[in-house]
């Protein structure tokens, strides 16, 4: 259902985004879960695990956005933003009480910032047709034949 999350070469339709996103942020969700305890290690395995996970994120992103016909620079950006968001986040409960309100409020607005890019990778309009990263994953479910003409070049099979 979600094609090979682990390959960033490649196009993917905004179904197939969407549902690998869904996977994966369950999983982190689960993974947040069992390590949010308070000791230091706690915050180290969640971190980590996180890292973990942002492969197959990387790689939902760089072939939504290969379907759009653009290069992954966008999926670096989002995935670096969220990186840092969850390390300010991942830090804020060993901060003082001052210090932890500002490190809380930076950490959700970059986490946000990158949410708001794969959103934008999300909506990106996809190129119809085979692209300079391979053929259109959109199956055509009707092709209308015009009855005086050839089909139309989109959808040709070339």
């Amino acid at each position: 259902m979600i094609g090979n999350p682990f390959s960033p070469e490649g196009r993917m339709r905004r179904r197939t985004y969407v549902l690998t996103l869904l996977v994966v942020n369950v999983l982190g969700l689960a993974l947040n879960l069992r390590a949010g305890g308070s000791m230091p290690i706690d915050a180290v395995i969640g971190f980590a695990g996180m890292l973990i996970l942002l492969w197959p994120m990387y790689c939902a992103m760089t072939k939504r956005l290969h379907d759009a016909d653009r290069t992954s620079t966008t999926a670096l950006v989002s995935l670096g933003l969220a990186i840092a968001g969850s390390f300010f986040l991942q830090t804020a409960p060993t901060l003082s009480s001052d210090q932890l309100s500002l490190t809380r409020t930076i950490g959700s607005l970059l986490i946000m910032a990158g949410g708001a890019v794969a959103l934008f990778v999300l909506i990106a309009r996809p190129t119809i047709g085979p692209n300079r990263y391979g053929e259109d994953p959109r199956e055509p479910e009707f092709v209308e034949i015009p009855v005086d003409g050839p089909p139309p070049s989109a959808y040709d099979g070339a």
